[in-house]
């Protein structure tokens, strides 16, 4: 929740774009969110450890490109 609601927002509409996330955008993490996110590292980092900071550091600013 440290991003701002308009990243969050941005965020769920390139999962979205990606096919990653089927929910609202509306800048609300639940768990279609967190899902489209570990989708997003699977596919494109090749891990889903969320407990690493720099992994999700990397995972963010890919997805608010």
């Amino acid at each position: 929740m440290e991003l701002a609601k308009f990243q969050r927002k941005r965020i769920q509409a390139n999962l979205k774009r990606e096919g990653l996330y089927d929910g609202t955008i509306d800048g609300v993490w639940g768990k279609k969110t967190l899902l489209g996110i570990v989708e997003f590292s699977s596919i494109n980092l090749s891990t889903v450890d969320l407990r690493s900071t720099n992994t999700v550091q990397t995972i963010l600013k890919r997805l608010l490109r």
